[in-house]
């Protein structure tokens, strides 16, 4: 074994290949807690491969573990309660690195339903680094690593059944809209939640732009009565009603489904104005713009006519934005400076 731990009444040492790794003095607990650095990694991972009646009593450390069967189990756990092993795993999610189309903390919720069935005790904890951690009773002679590889097989198999469960009461459409017109476009895909609350539905809506400015929509089917092809089915329905007067042929007689509908055609209306108004402000925008750009060419000009007379070096005059320029020329026997002239014409009016 390439892991000797030497212990006296208030020191542990652990010795890894021969070479001493760290002096652990007891605490007021009573517990030798040693917290690795990165440079004792191959010594943790080789404990945690021991098993558990080589395990030191009272020896409490956490670090990094690799689970060969599900990655995301990363970390580990030893500590003992009433001479007793216990191993704490550690299944964890970055948030930024989240990509499923349902939160970490859903996903979460029913990852620990699920253990607690199998009679785990669990916890789950939501951070930039989220995820649910596991406590394991450890019998005496029991390999550690074989039963945190056992345990990982289980956790994978629950989460990717949850993951397909979930996937299966989604969906995701994308929408192109003209630029600029993204939110309010996407206040009316917004509103399809309302919508299928009111006509006794639960389900969520999220939207969200991606890089290239299409528009994402993400329906979860909460609702054990009706199925996603239903809810799909509906949506199409609701991205059609903005078109009724070309499409409706029966009336509603209904007054409950004539008020909902009266109600989205309001919604409908109000939205209409909104692009009524994007498009006034897009258009006034556009003529302020072009005056702008007409008022700088202009001052560029003039800029310029003003600093050709001020070089004395240059006896040139530059006007319409430098595309012509006039500099001294002879007529006759006649020479003929139009700079000089300009000078002396402002010397004299301002006298």
């Amino acid at each position: 074994m390439s892991i000797v731990f030497q212990k006296t009444d208030d020191l542990l040492s652990i010795i890894h290949n021969k070479v001493p790794v760290v002096d652990i003095e007891k605490d007021d607990d009573g517990l030798y807690y040693w917290e690795p650095e990165k440079k004792h990694e191959s010594c943790t991972q080789e404990i945690f491969e021991l098993d558990s009646n080589k395990i030191p009593i009272n020896l409490y450390v956490t670090d990094y573990y690799k689970c060969n069967n599900y990655p995301s189990l990363n970390m580990l756990t030893l500590e003992f309660e009433n001479n007793n092993l216990f191993v704490t795993s550690y299944i964890s999610f970055r948030l930024f690195e989240w990509s499923q189309p349902f939160t970490i903390e859903e996903f979460l919720n029913e990852f620990q339903t699920e253990l607690k069935h199998l009679k785990y005790d669990t916890n789950i904890y939501i951070d930039e680094i989220s995820g649910i951690e596991t406590k394991h009773f450890i019998n005496n002679n029991t390999n550690i690593k074989d039963y945190i590889e056992s345990f990982g097989i289980k956790a994978k198999s629950i989460a990717h059944k949850l993951i397909r469960k979930n996937t299966n009461k989604i969906i995701t459409k994308v929408f192109n809209f003209p630029n600029n017109y993204e939110y309010i476009y996407s206040q009316y895909l917004m509103s399809f939640g309302e919508f299928l609350s009111n006509i006794g539905i639960d389900a969520n809506i999220a939207t969200s732009i991606n890089n290239d400015n299409s528009t994402i929509v993400t329906i979860l089917n909460n609702d054990k009565n009706h199925s996603i092809v239903d809810i799909e089915n509906i949506f199409y329905t609701y991205l059609s009603i903005p078109y009724t007067d070309k499409l409706l042929t029966t009336s509603i007689n209904d007054n409950s489904s004539n008020n909902i509908f009266n109600s989205l055609l309001v919604q409908i209306e109000f939205l209409k104005a909104q692009i009524q108004n994007k498009n006034l402000m897009l258009t006034s925008n556009s003529i302020t713009i072009s005056e702008i750009e007409k008022d700088n060419s202009k001052l560029s000009s003039k800029i310029l006519f003003l600093e050709s007379l001020e070089d004395e070096n240059i006896d040139e005059i530059k006007i319409f934005n430098g595309s012509i320029t006039i500099g001294e020329f002879k007529y006759g026997a006649i020479k003929i400076n139009p700079k000089k002239m300009l000078e002396g014409l402002k010397t004299i009016t301002n006298k």
